[in-house]
């Protein structure tokens, strides 16, 4: 078995982009991922985006960034 790859999305605001990205990382052949996406607590609609991804694949986490940076993503 494969280790676990972790792919880190830091975002804000991104709900053009975000599901799409999601579903083209979702779809690579490696077997054994998750995606956690730290959202800068969007106001666009991307947390709903991503709560639906969440529901459809449990590999898909959102982390609350409330310090909505980029540098605060990382560390979390």
């Amino acid at each position: 078995m494969s280790g676990l790859v972790s792919v880190v999305i830091p975002c804000r605001n991104e709900v053009k982009h975000i599901e799409k990205t999601v579903r083209a990382i979702l779809a690579s052949y490696y077997p054994n991922i998750e995606i956690l996406v730290v959202d800068g607590m969007s106001e666009d609609g991307t947390r709903e985006v991503l709560k639906k991804l969440n529901s459809e694949d449990p590999r898909v986490r959102t982390i609350d960034n409330t310090k909505k940076l980029t540098p605060y993503a990382f560390n979390l």
